[in-house]
């Protein structure tokens, strides 16, 4: 994952709904600094807030209970795949 992210050649798609929670867990597990880098990604155009469409949601909300919480946060991240727009 970390390779993805630094190695991607351009923005990065993060869905609206996962904003909140990567900033909140960046905050409280590795400090304000990487929270605060996070952000700066997103205003400076390196990630792209993508709105989360209801057939997205759904198809979200069904690989969470097949594949567990870890993968839906790769997909998520990820969340390039035309299927999931």
């Amino acid at each position: 994952m970390l390779e993805l992210l630094e190695t991607h050649p351009g923005p990065l798609l993060v869905p609206t709904l996962v904003i909140a929670e990567v900033a909140y867990l960046l905050e409280t597990r590795l400090g304000v600094e990487p929270e605060v880098r996070f952000l700066a990604d997103l205003a400076e155009g390196n990630l792209i807030a993508e709105p989360v469409m209801l057939r997205a949601h759904t198809t979200l909300s069904s690989s969470m209970f097949d594949h567990g919480a870890e993968r839906v946060t790769s997909t998520i991240v990820s969340g390039a795949s035309p299927g999931l727009r």
